[in-house]
Parts: C-alpha cells; structure tokens; sequence
C-alpha cells in the first residue's frame, strides 16, 4: 500500500479559482492510478461559488441542490 498525501491548506472545493482539486484530482489519478481514493473535506466549503459564471449563494435551495455537499466535484465513481 502506497498512501500520497496531497493536502493543500486553505483549499476547498467550492473555488477551482483558487486550487483547481478537480484538475489535481485528474492528473494525480492518471499519475498515481489508485485502486482506492479517500478525500477529507473540511469546513472550506460553507461558502458562496460560481456556476456559469452566476452566484450560488451558500445556504441557498440552489447550494444544496448542486450536490450534496454544495460542491460541483463531489460525487461517486
């Protein structure tokens, strides 16, 4: 078992403007090919992001209906 650790303090899923996780994600996918993958999510999250360039307010029907953790890149393989 091999475990990479790729933590990028201050991230969170919620602003690909800031740290792009579903860019790292891919490439560390295609550089690593794990037959397992965790990912701990913190609070970063509990804040406002774009869609097509409009507001999602955090807390918001729309923010919660996205995903269900309000985040456009969780979701199951």
């Amino acid at each position: 078992m091999r475990i990479v650790q790729a933590a990028h303090g201050d991230s969170g899923l919620a602003r690909p403007d800031y740290y792009n996780w579903p860019a790292v994600l891919a490439a560390d996918l295609t550089r690593y090919h794990p037959q397992m993958v965790m990912i701990l999510v913190g609070g970063n999250d509990a804040q406002n992001f774009l869609v097509k360039g409009e507001p999602v307010v955090f807390g918001t029907p729309q923010w919660h209906t996205i995903t269900p953790s309000g985040s456009p890149m969780m979701s199951e393989t």
